[in-house]
């Protein structure tokens, strides 16, 4: 199926428009299909953006920058972490059965490869590591 949609001439003009706005999304979709042990898709051009606040990072900034923070943080602190099913999940989350599961993950060489592409994009990943590791124990 993936591979007859990436062959519609019209995912290729989709693809090359949004190149041509700045967006290359052929780099995102060639991850997926290398995930997927799928030929690339060809193109012509690869546009790198000189902004740090452009694209689909951008857009990810300015929606976070939107977020009502505090509530969201008063919210977690009065309904989840009070709720016993809420206590269950975590308990769950951080137990070694759970961290065979973590750790099968990070030893997989695609995650690996996942955060490489996500870090060359510029994805701040340091605030999730953190969590993991302070809040999730992992």
């Amino acid at each position: 199926m993936i591979s007859r949609v990436v062959e519609l001439p019209e995912l290729k003009r989709v693809l090359e428009f949004y190149e041509g706005l700045g967006y290359d999304l052929y780099r995102y979709v060639n991850y997926v299909l290398d995930l997927l042990a799928i030929p690339p898709l060809a193109y012509k051009t690869l546009k790198a953006s000189d902004s740090s606040r452009s694209g689909v990072m951008g857009m990810f900034d300015d929606i976070v920058d939107t977020l009502p923070l505090d509530n969201m943080y008063e919210w977690y602190k009065t309904r989840c972490e009070p709720d016993p099913e809420f206590q269950d999940l975590l308990k769950r989350l951080r137990s070694q059965e759970f961290q065979v599961i973590v750790n099968t993950v990070r030893s997989d060489p695609a995650f690996t490869k996942m955060l490489e592409h996500l870090e060359k994009m510029r994805v701040n990943m340091d605030p999730l590591r953190e969590f993991c590791r302070s809040y999730l124990r992992w």
